[in-house]
């Protein structure tokens, strides 16, 4: 399947051989904004980039924990439940 070629070739890029915790602290820092202040909906399109990046993301519940006022409800929704049981 293509999908699985994109798996495979994925996995070969430097950034594929970070450990799950060093990329979602790489995460974690992509979601500063320039005032400082961590900003929700950043988060979602680094989920879409590839499944690997999915993954991890979903395994850290303390990326989700925190929820801007002006996300949709369906997005709150969302990073509720991601979240777990994460402070919030």
């Amino acid at each position: 399947k293509l999908q699985d070629l994109r798996a495979k070739r994925n996995a070969l890029l430097p950034i594929g051989s970070l450990l799950p915790e060093i990329l979602s602290q790489v995460f974690s820092f992509a979601l500063i904004a320039e005032n400082g202040n961590r900003r929700s909906e950043d988060l979602i399109p680094l989920t879409w980039v590839c499944r690997q990046w999915r993954d991890i993301a979903f395994e850290y519940p303390i990326l989700w924990s925190s929820i801007d006022r002006t996300l949709k409800e369906n997005w709150v929704l969302a990073f509720l439940q991601r979240s777990k049981e994460a402070d919030l």
